[in-house]
């Protein structure tokens, strides 16, 4: 009997959590790296990682991660690892809608970051 997953965006969200958290943990009691630094570069390395696992999915026509999975991603930071993979894997490139949603995401990020870059500096 094979399994079914029953909420596909659930499972893939824990996936990446638990990855995360536990690369993440590894870095901290390894590294003097800020704790920051390390949440964004494992988050984005995880990131990148989901897209190719998609696209591999996707060439082998077997069960895909859910798009809102990889915005949610992005969201939590993972934005530099969803254009890297991207733009590496040739994934997600043509679709329209994903592609704005994407946009739309890295333009809230980036104008986030401009917008604490200013008011530090005043």
């Amino acid at each position: 009997m094979k399994n079914k997953i029953h909420n596909p965006n659930t499972y893939f969200l824990l996936i990446a959590f638990a990855l995360t958290a536990s690369i993440a943990l590894a870095l901290w009691k390894l590294t003097a790296i800020e704790p920051l630094w390390i949440y964004l570069i494992t988050l984005n390395f995880i990131t990148f990682c989901f897209y190719g696992y998609d696209k591999y999915q996707a060439i082998h026509q077997k069960f895909r991660i859910p798009e809102i999975v990889l915005h949610i991603l992005a969201i939590a930071g993972g934005s530099f690892g969803a254009f890297a993979g991207q733009y590496i894997f040739r994934h997600k490139t043509k679709k329209l809608t994903f592609q704005i949603v994407f946009i739309l995401i890295a333009i809230v990020q980036i104008s986030l970051i401009i917008w604490l870059i200013i008011k530090q500096n005043k």
